[in-house]
C-alpha cells in the first residue's frame, strides 16, 4: 500500500519521525478493534526500546506487538507448517534462522497468507533495517502489498560486515526516497557530536574535552589492569546512568579483568568501589552445560527427565522444557524421547523466552557495542582492546556506534600506545 522511509546518522531523531508518521496514520486511518501495529526489529535490545516507546504511545492504546523479525518469521513458519509441507520445503529448525526467514518469506508470498497477516497488521513499523539482510526484506517487500510499513535505517550503524554494503540501500531505491535528517536529538554536546562526525568521515579523533577524552591504559602481562579501572571508577560519580560499552567480551581478558575489578575492589587512594556493575548477556551461555550432556542419538527415559536436568538449577525455560516433555508422554503416550527432540524442545522456550522476557536493567550496566544498538546512556565508557576488527570500516563502525549511544560524557579506555596509532583514532 505504502512505504515511509527515514534515514541519517546516529541520534537524529529516525525512530522519532517514525513515531510522527504512525500518530498521523492512525489518526487518518484508526486500527479496527481485532488489529494492531506490528513493531519489526532484528535484535532483542532495540525491540525492547521500542516496545516501551509504543506504550507511551496513547492513540495506540497498547495495541501492538514489538517482535525481532526472526522471531516473526518463525511464527509464520509455524502457523503455516501444512503450507510448509505442501510446498515440499524443508521444515526449518527454531535456530536455523536463515532457513526460518527464507521459509517466510515464500509463505508470506501467498495472497491468502499475506492477507491473514496484514488484516491484523495493517501497519508495520520496522526500524534499524540497517540490519536486515535481503531474505529479511523479502518478508517486508511482501507485506507491503497490502499493507504501510514505515523505515528506519543508517547505513553506516550496520555492524555486520556480511551485510556489507548494505542490503537496505539498494533494496529501498526503487520503493520510496528517504527522508533525511539531519539535526541531532539525542545530545546537544558539541564534543560528543565532533568526535561522532570524525570517526564517521573517516578522520582522526581530534577532541578532548572534559566530556570526550581517550585514554590509553595499558598494562604489563600478568599485572591487573588498575589503571583502566581506576579512570572508570571516577566516572560513576557523574550524574545519570552509566553504560560500559566494549566489542569484545569474553575473547578479551583484559575486559574482563577491568570489570572484575570494579566489582570486586577497591581502586584509587580514595578507595573507590567496588560496584555494582551488571554484565548484560544474551548469549545463552548459562544453558550450554546442558547441551553438552545431551547426546542428540540417545534416547532418555521420560520418567527421569527430571534427574537429567536436576543439576541446572531453577531456570523458567528448564522448569517449562521438562513440563512440555511430559505433557508430550500424556498426550502421545511414549516414554521416550531422542536427545535431538530433547534439544529442540529446549531451543524452543529458550526462543520464546527471550523474546517475552525483559533483562534486568541497571544504572550501571556492562555490555557489547552490538547489544547497546538503538539505546541511549547518560555517560559511557568505551573499552577498546586488543580483540577488535582488522579492517578499518568495521572499527569505525563500532565505535561510532559507541559514541553515539552517549548524551552528556564519553570516556575512551584503549589498552595500547601501539591501538592509539591505528583506525579509527587516526
Amino acid at each position: 500500500m505504502s512505504i515511509h522511509a527515514y534515514s541519517g546518522a546516529a541520534g537524529c531523531g529516525k525512530t522519532y519521525s517514525v513515531f510522527q508518521r504512525l500518530q498521523s496514520e492512525l489518526e487518518q486511518n484508526p486500527l479496527k478493534p481485532h488489529q494492531r501495529v506490528l513493531a519489526i526489529t532484528f535484535m532483542h535490545g532495540a525491540r525492547y526500546r521500542l516496545s516501551e516507546q509504543l506504550a507511551r504511545l496513547e492513540i495506540l492504546g497498547k495495541r501492538y506487538e514489538a517482535s525481532t523479525l526472526d522471531s516473526f518469521a518463525w511464527t509464520i513458519c509455524r502457523r503455516w507448517t501444512s503450507r510448509v509441507i505442501e510446498l515440499g520445503m524443508p521444515t526449518p529448525m527454531i535456530t536455523d534462522f536463515e532457513q526460518i526467514a527464507t521459509t517466510a518469506a515464500k509463505l508470506v508470498s501467498d495472497a491468502d497468507i499475506r492477507t491473514w497477516i496484514t488484516s491484523s497488521y495493517p501497519i508495520i513499523l520496522v526500524d534499524e533495517a540497517q540490519d536486515l539482510e535481503i531474505s529479511r526484506l523479502q518478508i517486508i517487500e511482501e507485506l507491503m502489498k497490502c499493507c504501510c510499513v514505515l523505515f528506519a535505517f543508517d547505513e553506516f550503524q550496520c555492524l555486520n560486515n556480511i551485510n556489507r554494503p548494505v542490503a537496505v540501500t539498494q533494496w529501498i531505491a526503487n520503493k520510496c526516497t528517504p527522508t533525511m535528517l539531519l539535526q541531532n536529538m539525542r545530545t546537544n554536546n558539541p564534543h560528543l557530536l565532533e568526535a561522532a562526525l570524525q570517526v564517521r568521515n573517516g578522520e582522526p579523533i581530534t577532541v578532548d574535552d572534559a566530556t570526550f577524552r581517550i585514554k590509553v591504559a595499558s598494562h604489563r602481562r600478568g599485572v591487573k589492569p588498575m589503571l583502566a579501572a581506576a579512570n572508570i571508577a571516577f566516572q560513576f560519580y557523574k550524574d545519570g546512568n552509566f553504560a560500559i560499552l566494549t566489542p569484545a567480551k569474553e575473547s578479551s581478558k583484559y575486559v574482563l579483568d577491568i570489570i572484575n575489578i570494579l566489582q570486586t575492589e577497591s581502586v584509587t587512594k580514595k578507595n573507590l568501589g567496588p560496584f555494582k556493575i551488571l554484565w548484560e548477556d544474551t548469549n545463552n551461555k548459562q544453558y550450554e552445560p546442558i547441551r553438552k550432556i545431551i547426546r542428540t542419538d540417545k534416547e532418555y527415559q521420560i520418567s527421569s527427565i527430571e534427574n537429567l536436568f536436576a543439576s541446572f538449577g531453577d531456570l523458567p525455560v528448564i522448569d517449562l522444557t521438562i513440563a512440555t516433555i511430559k505433557r508430550t508422554r500424556a498426550t502421545s503416550g511414549i516414554s521416550s524421547l531422542l536427545g535431538s527432540k530433547i534439544l529442540a524442545i529446549l531451543d524452543r522456550h529458550i526462543h520464546t523466552h527471550k523474546q517475552h522476557f525483559r533483562p534486568k536493567t541497571a544504572s550501571k550496566a556492562a555490555m557489547t557495542i552490538h547489544q547497546a544498538k538503538n539505546r541511549e546512556f547518560d555517560n559511557v565508557v568505551i573499552i577498546w582492546p586488543f580483540q577488535i576488527p582488522t579492517d578499518n570500516d568495521s572499527r569505525r563502525r563500532l565505535i561510532y556506534n559507541a559514541i553515539t549511544r552517549a548524551k552528556k560524557t564519553c570516556l575512551i579506555i584503549v589498552q595500547s600506545d601501539s591501538l592509539i596509532k591505528e583506525a579509527p583514532f587516526i
